[in-house]
């Protein structure tokens, strides 16, 4: 069991490290306050597209101020070092100020990097792709071109690699974006357009369709396409670890799965940590020792799968999707686990107080383990 673990930690550290360098480089910069992307041409560079007036003012007015916003809103509470693809796949913890400004400023930092003054045609993995699940790259067009116009008042249109790996053209209201969607709905943005009227109507006034068709003059198709094969290859890289790991792996029940994760994922056991001392600022429980109970609980892998299995039968009785974390691709456990540690959080009063046959289970759990409580 050692030596399996100590091969995917090894594995999946160099597979985060890998994909982190890359990520820097394409699209954010991993920083403490999050910083401004600065605009890779200049105003006038795209203007078979959009003119320079409009782009002076969407920059430096409108996205700029997502950014400055953000700052402000996050340092209202002590979040921690957080980056800005970690605040927006793990919007829902924050307010609705934070989940304005936090799509508005990963949307256009995104944006601006996905067009180009030069003219570029798509190829490469990509084009293959869009071949293979649109029938044909005019298909694909046609779709996102309809995708655009059918969204009404401000918003996004995007190409997504979801999490199955397949390509889908969504669309997202006012700054959302597919990071921030379910399971189902949602995936990885590797085309967006920008449907605010901020965006083009100094140039194209009330023609929005005609700001749409001119959209394919300027797509930086090799930055689109180079982002398309770190995220594909990343989730193929997840896939076929944890498949050879758990094939040689053979659990006798879902605490040691769920330890096995811990060990093997430490954003997960992270993550739960963090729930767990949130909710236990607001929550008051009696005859234990508070600071011990709670160190106990949010490192134990049983204490994990007890509520794991409580959120799942809630879920089930509510027709809701239940929770995936033992089985799954890494990407995929981190956020599955988010989704959990939210459901912890809004049910707490539900699974954490005295008279709870959870909290009652838990509090046996510790004590099996010789702890003071």
């Amino acid at each position: 069991m050692k030596r399996l673990e100590n091969r995917a930690n090894f594995l999946t550290e160099k597979i985060q490290e890998q994909d982190s360098r890359q990520s820097q480089t394409l699209i954010l910069t991993e920083m403490k306050k999050i910083g401004i992307e600065k605009l890779p041409y200049s105003y006038s560079a795209l203007k078979k597209f959009i003119d320079s007036k409009t782009m002076d003012v969407h920059y430096n007015k409108h996205y700029k101020g997502y950014v400055e916003k953000l700052n402000k809103a996050l340092k209202k509470k002590d979040y921690g070092d957080l980056e800005l693809e970690q605040i927006v796949k793990s919007i829902n913890r924050f307010d609705t100020t934070i989940r304005n400004n936090a799509g508005g400023a990963f949307n256009h930092a995104l944006f601006w990097k996905m067009l180009s003054p030069k003219k570029q045609n798509p190829s490469g993995e990509l084009l293959e792709k869009i071949k293979k699940d649109f029938g044909s790259y005019e298909k694909f067009k046609k779709e996102f071109e309809q995708v655009s116009k059918d969204r009404f008042g401000s918003g996004w249109a995007w190409l997504i690699l979801t999490k199955t790996n397949k390509l889908k053209i969504i669309s997202t209201p006012n700054q959302d974006n597919p990071l921030m969607l379910s399971n189902k709905e949602g995936g990885y943005p590797i085309l967006g357009l920008d449907l605010w009227e901020h965006a083009y109507y100094l140039k194209y006034q009330n023609k929005r369709d005609e700001y749409i068709q001119n959209f394919w003059d300027v797509v930086n198709w090799k930055f689109v396409n180079d982002l398309f094969e770190m995220k594909s290859k990343t989730k193929l890289k997840e896939n076929l670890i944890l498949k050879n790991v758990l094939k040689e792996t053979n659990f006798d029940d879902t605490k040691e799965s769920i330890r096995f994760i811990f060990n093997m994922n430490p954003k997960v056991k992270s993550i739960f940590k963090e729930s767990i001392n949130s909710i236990f600022e607001n929550v008051i429980t009696e005859n234990y020792s508070r600071k011990s109970f709670i160190n106990k609980l949010q490192t134990n892998p049983l204490a994990f799968s007890v509520l794991l299995e409580h959120t799942n039968n809630l879920l089930e009785k509510e027709n809701k999707e239940k929770i995936e974390i033992i089985g799954v691709p890494i990407t995929k456990q981190i956020n599955e686990t988010i989704r959990f540690v939210l459901f912890l959080e809004n049910n707490k009063s539900r699974f954490f107080n005295t008279n709870s046959s959870v909290f009652k289970k838990l509090l046996s759990i510790i004590e099996s383990y010789n702890q003071k409580i």
